[in-house]
């Protein structure tokens, strides 16, 4: 995990907000405010806080290629005995994957991985894609939806591509250009799957 460097996630953040301004003014999503509830602007800066922490503290997970499962014979003894490999790392596949752990009473490791028919996958269309990248675009777009008057597009300078990359120089340290090829991959798959 980053260390979090305060004066740096500032500045981040607030250029994340003036992103989310470029449509208008903040939206507020709250329904029902309390007397107590932090105005408008303290809210999406808190959000905007929680999206870059949770970027941080993403496990990173390695996943493994094959499983060895042990099965009961008719004598009643558990022998491990089958090799199964997993399948390529596509959302099609997570969703299997996440289905035959279930059914071999793997639930935990199904959870621990991210394999769910009801989670929308992020793993990357191609191999040397960034996940961090798909997140980080995901939690841009929800922003959006969130607090700005006009929807993501992914047009090159607007403020879904140029927040996603700012959401992830904020999380990694890295300055990512937002007319980096896998930053606008990203946050057309993100546009595309979306609701």
């Amino acid at each position: 995990m980053l260390k979090p460097d305060p004066d740096s996630d500032q500045h981040l953040v607030a250029s994340i907000i003036d992103e989310l301004k470029r449509g208008g003014p903040l939206n507020e999503p709250r329904r029902h405010r309390s007397a107590d509830s932090p105005a408008l602007l303290d809210h999406v800066r808190n959000e905007v806080q929680r999206s870059i922490d949770r970027g941080r503290e993403r496990p990173k997970l390695t996943l493994p290629t094959f499983y060895y499962v042990e099965t009961q014979h008719p004598n009643g003894e558990w022998v491990e005995d089958q090799f199964v490999e997993l399948p390529k790392r596509t959302s099609a596949g997570y969703r299997t994957l996440g289905r035959l752990l279930r059914k071999m009473g793997f639930v935990a490791i199904a959870e621990q991985i991210g394999a769910s028919d009801a989670v929308m996958q992020e793993p990357p269309p191609h191999p040397h894609a960034d996940a961090l990248k798909y997140y980080c675009a995901r939690e841009m777009f929800n922003l959006l939806k969130w607090f700005s008057p006009t929807d993501p597009t992914g047009t090159a300078n607007g403020p879904f591509r140029v927040g996603a990359a700012r959401l992830y120089e904020a999380v990694t340290g890295v300055r990512d250009d937002d007319e980096d090829a896998s930053m606008k991959r990203a946050c057309d798959w993100v546009l595309k799957n979306s609701l």
